[in-house]
């Protein structure tokens, strides 16, 4: 016999315990106690490790349930989580002696096992309270051991037999409040019915990590309840043939006895369960699309309007017009329901959908504030159907409606949806009504949709230019279905563009279809910007369709005369600034003949609008490799008068042609500075003459008069009187020092230039004549 140590190594030393309704201190726990009989000589070895276990000793505290290391993840969803773990436990034989009752008479006379588990619950303080339940273990005619060993391998003592009271049995145990272990519940050929109605796998995503509940199969209150199995090995010894039900941690208050968790705890030598967190694919769900309303005239129920759908009939509480109700349930509105009568072939429907039967349907009023109080979306299942919701009047029962608007008209859905697995749904009773431990599912339909698939597959392919796949139509055809009467062309193709949208590259694809259908060729990247634009500004619509008879209403370019165009006027292929302007026109102006004229014009406006002063020191950086001077840039612009364009080839063949620049240069004044339209290199050539003496003789070139005359505080003494000087810019506002005249000068790119003739400062009053310098 298993021994069972671990109840009382949780206790400190000198707490008080109750068993069997007797107190004692610990050190006399087995004094003066039917409940614990001596121990007998096999069970030696226990005995004295628990009085190694003694006070003081590092072995006094319990050993921790691996269960019970993580906090849960779900604190109103807490129990003592069963594990594998032998000081929770253990095996006595038993045989009842006076009186039995009823309840305890298929027990064997000559003995049987019982399997005493502690289990712990934590009340709404927190305190942890220990009690010991009992597993009376039911096997006339067979031998008991393999039951009790689906808990782990255990020793069995059958030849050391306690006589027992049946009400101590129970005061100590509890014996009634826990399902007998049946041998004729054991797997295999001679398995009468499973010991387990139902077998949970409760998934913990926020703990990963799987649990399996199981509840026993019996029709009193006690099929309530709900117990957590410790190991693989009872599942091994007693699970039925039907599969586990997934269902998340969070929903386990939605099934009977999920407040409230006991344990099955197993011993040492038990194997551990799996751990699986995987989550089925839901099955996709029917729903109908049958929707009929009737006005009824019945003293029996006192129904005035009803619902027939799926089979069934229900009564409709609300107190909207009848044309709301038609509204909502996606049927025609006329604005009046038709009066039900037995001439009609839809009163055997009426009849045979047993409106007695069916949970009447309350609209929120003042009296009923909720029709739903929960509402749940069935995980994987796509397309997302409206959520399933549990009637606030009848907590057991849920619906589905299969439009939208239906569900809306009864009242708000709660906004906050509970996941769950399709494989529980059956399961989510929340109100316990003894032997059904399952919920009331109805689908509640409406009117089919005003779309076909034929419908469906055409808006589709308007929209995205192409084919709709078997599949994605399918599901556009149930999500129709549950739109129901909204479910129209306009709605669906708004769907699908808002739906384009939110893609840059599914919106591209759309054009770049419409291109090949309108225009046989793909858009250019100008192109593609300007419809991405215009889908972001609303103006246009991502809808294939659409975007193919407004390009057929639209200009096609040629885009070579546009780029020869663009170079023309910029220098370049293309220009940035240009590219929607350009697109637009083709678009914005349909059945306008547009020829390289006509663009070189709209390019010469859009110059000289805004963008003249880069395009002119565009022209200089090319073609004389030197930014554009201020006031270059002014000079260019009073030249462009006429007939002369604003073009960047246009300008450049202007300035090119201005191959001499020439300066008329006065001996009478000092500096000369001078301004070229566009940079010079050389200077070409010096012609007249001018005189730096009084009386105007002696009239000499630009090397000035004959060295014979001696310096006189002149410009430059080094130089002759009357030698023309010249300097160019060192910076922006200074001048570089004087040089003197040298015959084929050269310069590098200059965009101004300084002269005057050699003379003293204060002298020039009485000089005479001119020259005439020119650059080239």
């Amino acid at each position: 016999m298993q021994f069972f140590p671990g109840i009382f190594r949780l206790l400190p030393c000198g707490t008080s315990i109750a068993l069997g309704g007797v107190i004692r201190q610990r050190p006399f726990l087995y004094e003066d106690n039917d409940m614990f009989r001596p121990w007998p000589k096999h069970s030696t070895r226990f005995a004295l490790l628990l009085l190694a276990a003694g006070c003081g000793t590092e072995q006094q505290q319990d050993t921790p349930s691996i269960l019970n290391a993580e906090q849960s993840a779900a604190p109103t969803i807490t129990w003592d989580e069963a594990a594998i773990d032998t000081t929770r436990l253990e095996v006595r034989m038993f045989k009842l002696v006076g009186e039995t009752s009823a309840s305890f008479s298929e027990l064997p006379k000559a003995g049987f096992p019982v399997v005493i588990i502690r289990q712990t619950k934590t009340d709404a303080n927190g305190v942890k309270q220990d009690t010991l339940k009992g597993f009376a273990v039911s096997c006339k005619g067979r031998d008991p051991l393999a039951v009790v060993r689906s808990f782990g391998d255990v020793f069995l003592g059958t030849g050391d037999i306690e006589p027992i009271h049946e009400q101590d049995l129970e005061a100590a145990f509890k014996i009634s409040e826990q399902p007998f272990l049946r041998c004729d519940a054991l797997n295999g050929d001679n398995q009468q019915s499973p010991l387990f109605s139902q077998i949970y796998r409760v998934i913990d995503q926020t703990k990963k990590k799987s649990h399996v509940l199981v509840r026993f199969n019996i029709f009193s209150p006690l099929d309530k309840n709900l117990f957590e199995v410790g190991c693989q090995n009872i599942l091994e010894t007693f699970a039925g043939p039907d599969p586990m039900i997934p269902i998340f941690k969070e929903n386990l208050p939605d099934i009977p006895g999920g407040d409230y968790i006991q344990a099955l705890h197993c011993f040492d030598t038990a194997e551990a369960l799996p751990q699986d967190l995987s989550i089925p694919k839901a099955t996709p769900r029917t729903l109908p699309f049958d929707a009929r309303l009737f006005r009824v005239q019945d003293n029996e129920v006192s129904v005035s309007r009803v619902l027939l759908t799926g089979g069934r009939a229900f009564r409709l509480s609300c107190q909207a017009p009848d044309d709301r109700l038609q509204a909502a349930f996606g049927l025609p509105v006329t604005g009046e329901l038709e009066t039900l009568d037995p001439s009609l072939p839809e009163f055997e429907d009426y009849v045979n959908g047993k409106i007695e039967e069916q949970p009447v349907l309350y609209c929120e009023s003042a009296t009923r504030p909720d029709f739903a109080s929960d509402a749940y979306h069935i995980i994987n299942q796509e397309p997302r159907p409206v959520p399933l919701l549990r009637l606030k009047a009848y907590q057991d029962t849920l619906v589905q409606f299969s439009c939208a608007s239906a569900a809306q008209l009864f009242g708000k859905i709660p906004s906050s949806l509970h996941e769950v697995t399709d494989q529980s749904l059956d399961y989510l009773v929340r109100s316990y009504v003894p032997g059904q431990p399952k919920a009331r599912l109805y689908s509640i339909g409406c009117a089919a949709s005003n779309l076909d698939e034929t419908e469906i597959e055409k808006i589709y392919h308007d929209v995205h230019g192409i084919d709709i796949t078997p599949s994605l139509l399918s599901q556009l055809s149930n999500e129709c279905r549950v739109q129901g009467s909204t479910c129209t062309t306009a709605w669906l193709e708004q769907k699908f563009v808002d739906a384009l949208k939110k893609s840059k590259l599914d919106s591209a694809d759309i054009v770049i279809r419409s291109f090949s259908a309108a225009w046989s060729r793909t858009p250019f990247p100008e192109e593609l910007n300007f419809f991405a634009k215009r889908f972001r500004d609303g103006s246009l619509r991502p809808h294939s369709l659409e975007l193919q008879e407004f390009l057929k209403s639209a200009q096609a370019l040629d885009r070579i005369v546009f780029i020869q165009s663009m170079a023309y006027a910029f220098g370049a292929e293309y220009h940035d600034d240009l590219l929607d302007q350009w697109t637009a026109r083709q678009f914005n102006e349909p059945g306008k003949v547009i020829t390289l004229a006509s663009l070189k014009a709209d390019h010469d406006a859009y110059i000289r609008q805004k963008f003249l002063d880069p395009l002119i020191n565009r022209v200089y950086q090319i073609n004389f490799g030197v930014p554009a001077m201020s006031f270059q840039i002014a000079g260019v612009k009073k030249k462009i008068t006429g007939t002369q364009t604003a073009l960047f080839q246009d300008l450049t063949a202007m300035l090119k042609a201005i191959t001499n620049e020439c300066v008329t240069l006065s001996p009478k004044k000092k500096d000369q500075p001078f301004s070229f339209i566009r940079p010079r290199s050389k200077l070409k050539s010096v012609t007249g003459t001018w005189t730096a003496l009084a009386g105007g003789s002696k009239m000499v070139g630009p090397a000035g008069h004959p060295d014979n005359f001696k310096p006189n505080n002149w410009m430059v003494n080094s130089l002759n009187l009357g030698h023309l000087l010249i300097a160019t810019r060192k910076s922006p506002t200074a001048w570089g020092a004087w040089t003197g005249w040298k015959a084929n000068m050269t310069f590098n790119k200059i965009s101004e230039i300084n002269m005057i003739i050699n003379d003293k400062k204060d002298a020039f009053g009485d000089n005479s004549g001119s020259l005439k310098a020119c650059f080239e």
